[in-house]
């Protein structure tokens, strides 16, 4: 990697030192590029902040982590329209929970597998966490024509959101045509929503494939590990 060397000439006036260090210093590429675009050097694997599992040891090789949870929504209601489920909320929003669901004056049923779902909508709010993608497969071929909906929130303005259509993702080449595979990744946190469209009178399982958390309690155990060379008897409650 090229590195850049600021150089100050004696006589400068502040203004002159600013400009010289805004156009070396300054690693602003633009919105989509906060962080000056990819760095090829940087896989994650020795970021303490940065948290995989399994096989996974860096976003090189992130599908592997083997983190998968499966949502079950039945939308069986008599009479029971098409419904949009709020399955991840923001700080700004609410999502549904273990079990039944009144929405709109019908009863949806959400289950989450292996855990229940308030398990992982917890965790992603103090974890942002990393989606790969999802698959699910349903009872109704209506159901493919459904969209998902990422809903990013701030408390300053109002985002666009990004709705993803099922029928994008379906093939002609199909041999189960109620099961469809959305390779789509997105990250999961509080400043996010996430919301399934299911179809009237449908019961539908979704699976979610999660690669990599910032998860901050785990990276203060990597940081107390590394810095236990300094530290010293001293450091130690006695009675």
């Amino acid at each position: 990697m090229n590195k850049q060397i600021l150089h100050i000439p004696r006589g400068r006036t502040m203004a002159e030192i600013q400009r010289n260090a805004d156009a070396v210093l300054s690693n602003y590429g633009g919105p989509d590029l906060e962080y000056g675009g990819p760095d090829l050097e940087y896989d994650g694997g020795y970021d303490d902040f940065v948290d995989f599992e399994g096989p996974a040891v860096s976003f090189a090789n992130e599908v592997e982590t083997g983190r998968r949870i499966t949502i079950s929504i039945q939308n069986k209601g008599e009479g029971a329209p098409r419904q949009s489920i709020m399955l991840f909320a923001s700080h700004a929003s609410t999502a549904v929970v273990e079990g039944n669901n009144s929405l709109g004056g019908v009863n949806v049923v959400v289950n989450g597998k292996p855990k229940a779902i308030g398990n992982i909508q917890a965790f992603v709010k103090n974890n942002p966490l990393r989606c790969l993608g999802f698959k699910f497969d349903s009872d109704n071929i209506a159901q493919n024509s459904e969209t998902a909906i990422i809903r990013p929130q701030s408390p300053f303005r109002n985002l666009e959101d990004e709705t993803i259509a099922f029928d994008d993702f379906t093939k002609p080449t199909d041999f189960r045509d109620k099961m469809i595979l959305v390779p789509r990744p997105f990250q999961l946190d509080d400043q996010t929503d996430f919301i399934f469209g299911v179809a009237a009178g449908t019961t539908v399982n979704i699976t979610f494939y999660f690669g990599a958390a910032l998860n901050k309690a785990k990276a203060l155990h990597k940081k107390a590990k590394a810095a236990s060379g300094v530290m010293s008897p001293q450091n130690r409650l006695i009675q």
